[in-house]
Order: C-alpha cells, then structure tokens, then sequence
C-alpha cells in the first residue's frame, strides 16, 4: 500500500495522540504522584530546617543510641509544621518502599 500525504498525516496525528496518553500515563501514577510527593515535602522541609546545623549538633555517628535519642527529641521538639513535613516524608518513604519492594517480589514470584 501506498503512503498519501494524508495518510502520513493522519498517522502522524494519532502518534501524537499515543504518545500523549502514554506520558500522561506515566506522570499520573501513582507512584509517580508519591514521589513528586516525597520531593515536595522534602524540598519543604531542607528550606525550613538548616539540616546542616542539625548534623553538627547531632553525636558521633558511633553511638547510634545517642543519635537515635538525638534526632526524636529534635523532631519532637520542633514546630508544628515541620512534623508535618518529616511526616509528610516518612509517610510517603514508606509507601514507595512499599511499593518497590512489592514489584520486585511480584518480579520474583513471576519469574519462579
């Protein structure tokens, strides 16, 4: 068969069209939701917070039971809205986790 001008057209056309519902597909999903999530919390929460005052002040890496003690008293003892924030973080942390680890044991139980 023959390639028209309209032909090539129109196929260009409906391309486009795939294309777009493809994109729209993968920017619209919900893993992609959470992790545009996870960066806007994130970014947040790096404007609201000098983290690197916060690791200065914090122990030696070495004693994790200090470090741990540490950083709750720092989140519990900050503002309300960034609770908010490293929740908003761990929040949304946990369900991407969720759902690599998922996929791949998904993967797993395929491929067996």
């Amino acid at each position: 068969m023959e390639h028209t001008p309209l032909y090539e057209k129109l196929e260009g056309r409906i391309m486009r069209r795939v294309y777009f519902i493809w994109l729209a597909r993968k920017v619209a999903s919900p893993r992609a939701f959470k992790i545009y999530s996870f960066v806007a919390f994130s970014l947040a929460f790096i404007s609201s917070v000098s983290v690197t005052n916060v690791i200065a002040n914090a122990p030696q890496f070495g004693d994790v039971a200090k470090n741990v003690r540490f950083f709750v008293n720092a989140a519990v003892g900050t503002d309300t809205a960034v609770q908010f924030l490293l929740f908003g973080m761990s929040l949304t942390a946990v369900l991407l986790m969720r759902d690599f680890i998922g996929q791949k044991m998904r993967g797993v139980a395929l491929h067996a």
